[in-house]
């Protein structure tokens, strides 16, 4: 996508271009447009030869503070529940042996390929 002379700034900068009237990139917009090859016409649309966009991106401390709460949840979720442990547990345990499966595939063929 052509944009000319886009404007790169930290989400917590937003004040800054608040009265610009410009084209602003950011988490709801590309929610929108970049959520599947649907929205492509839609997106070309809305910026295609645009002048003097803003792209937001998000603020990295707050990213990785979600990320790290989120994480969080997701290991105490594995840790209170026996259910999601055993679910984990089986599909873990499926993987380990196809993969093993595999592995002893190759090296029967690479064998084999050798006589």
């Amino acid at each position: 996508m052509l944009v000319h002379h886009p404007i790169w700034e930290y989400k917590k900068d937003i004040n800054v271009f608040v009265n610009d009237k410009k084209p602003v990139i950011d988490t709801k917009f590309v929610q929108k447009y970049y959520s599947g090859d649907s929205k492509n016409k839609e997106l070309s649309k809305e910026l295609s030869n645009k002048e003097d966009l803003i792209v937001l991106y998000p603020n990295p401390f707050e990213l990785i503070t979600d990320f790290c709460n989120a994480q969080k949840k997701f290991s105490e979720l594995i840790y209170k529940n026996q259910l999601v442990r055993e679910i984990l547990d089986d599909s873990a345990t499926l993987k380990e042996y196809y993969e093993e499966a595999n592995k002893n595939e190759e090296i029967n063929e690479n064998a084999n390929s050798k006589k």
